[in-house]
């Protein structure tokens, strides 16, 4: 009887690794001819780059980080920056 369960036990645990085993070889395929597929165009990079720096200056331009800036600064600021602050 126990033997019986032994040998049934011992067949899931061999399915279970052929399985993972399967997985694990079509992972590695995947892996593969994905680096294959890779590259580096000059283009793609510089306008990548580009396109941080524009969103930066339009965030910097719409004003997005005032108030960031007022709630890191403006609790060990002067009242005459604070002043100076809202005035703009």
């Amino acid at each position: 009887m126990f033997s019986d369960i032994n040998h049934a036990i011992s067949q899931e645990y061999q399915k279970d690794r052929h399985r993972q085993a399967e997985k694990h070889r079509l992972i590695k395929q995947a892996r593969m001819a994905s680096q294959e597929r890779t590259f580096y165009h000059p283009f793609m990079s510089w306008i990548g780059r580009r396109m941080v720096v524009w969103g930066m200056r339009l965030m910097i331009q719409s004003r997005e980080w005032d108030h960031r800036t007022e709630k890191i600064y403006m609790q060990e600021a002067p009242a005459s920056a604070l002043h100076r602050v809202s005035n703009r």
